[in-house]
């Protein structure tokens, strides 16, 4: 694990915003065919994210509510 230049339990300086909150960094992601592991990614997290959708006949406010909540665990990535 590389050092850290903020506390990630405090309000990170500017220039780290766009860093990855160190926690998520520790996981991999495994493939199933060879066995090869890499570390997972904002991508990664993104396409599970994507994964949860609402069915068509859910109200809008609802609708917007859930898309405020995917966007929320989105930038959880962040810290």
């Amino acid at each position: 694990m590389t050092e850290l230049n903020f506390d990630p339990e405090r309000l990170r300086p500017a220039e780290y915003v766009c860093e990855a909150d160190p926690r998520n960094t520790m996981f991999v992601r495994v493939d199933r065919i060879d066995g090869t592991s890499r570390f997972i990614e904002l991508t990664d997290h993104h396409e599970q994210i994507s994964a949860y959708v609402l069915h068509a006949g859910v109200p809008q406010e609802i609708v917007l509510q859930f898309e405020t909540a995917r966007n929320v665990y989105l930038y959880a990535w962040f810290v």
